[in-house]
């Protein structure tokens, strides 16, 4: 990809798209058509999901191992 002075692009030598402009495409389809925001909906409740189930677990985990340190006799 070459860039020329104006900070414009030109195509590829094999007159395929330009790999920025297809991105730049991409996240446009995303941010702005209905099933780009129904994927960009997913993908957020996804990663929530995933950071709520991480902190659940991991509460959960040090409960567990500090009432099994409270339930062990003394010695």
């Amino acid at each position: 990809m070459r860039y020329i002075k104006d900070g414009t692009t030109r195509q590829r030598p094999n007159g395929g798209p330009n790999p920025l402009e297809r991105a730049m495409h991409a996240l446009k389809d995303l941010f702005t058509s209905d099933v780009g925001l129904m994927s960009l909906a997913g993908i957020v409740f996804m990663l929530g999901m995933g950071v709520f189930f991480v902190r659940f677990f991991l509460s959960h985990m040090r409960e567990d191992a500090a009432r099994q340190e409270a339930s062990r006799p003394l010695r």
